[in-house]
């Protein structure tokens, strides 16, 4: 059998398209899984960091690469969805301190609330400045500090699987 010069093109062009389609493939899926990991890559990391020093109080701080959405805060066992100055005043109501309600600067966290990656927030609590030489709160907020098991679930602005993470427990260094 002799070929004929438009056959051999024919099955020359059949060939080419065969190899091109199959490194489309490849590069697609390629693609797909570079994206992937990029995203995985990119979560957020909340830390409850005590401040100590000039802002005496209890700050979130987002260390990672991308924005955390809140699910919930727990706070010494107990679940909030939303944690507000309400619930702030009734601490502060079972440890007989409420003159410190007008002492202390309260953060409030709702479901949903999105943390910016590379920041640190408003605090969930801290000691106001103007307020500073009041020795009773200043002990109930040290106490506090040391005292609490603050936890936050959050998720990742960018993830489509919905998992969820927990922030490290409060650590006093």
């Amino acid at each position: 059998m002799v070929w004929k010069k438009t056959e051999i093109i024919s099955i020359s062009i059949n060939v080419l398209s065969l190899f091109t389609a199959v490194c489309a493939a490849y590069a697609a899926y390629s693609s797909a899984q570079s994206a992937k990991y990029q995203l995985q890559t990119l979560r957020p990391y909340l830390a409850i960091a005590p401040m100590l020093a000039a802002d005496l109080g209890i700050f979130i701080s987002n260390e990672g690469l991308s924005p955390a959405v809140i699910e919930s805060i727990t706070i010494n066992g107990k679940k909030y969805s939303s944690f507000t100055t309400a619930n702030w005043h009734q601490l502060l109501q079972d440890a007989q301190l409420q003159k410190c309600n007008y002492l202390l600067r309260f953060g409030s966290i709702n479901r949903g609330t999105v943390i910016r990656a590379n920041s640190t927030e408003e605090p969930l609590i801290a000691l106001s400045k103007a307020n500073i030489t009041d020795t009773d709160c200043t002990k109930f907020l040290l106490r506090f500090i040391h005292e609490s098991d603050i936890k936050i679930t959050y998720y990742s602005i960018y993830d489509e699987n919905g998992r969820k993470f927990v922030s490290e427990k409060l650590k006093i260094y």
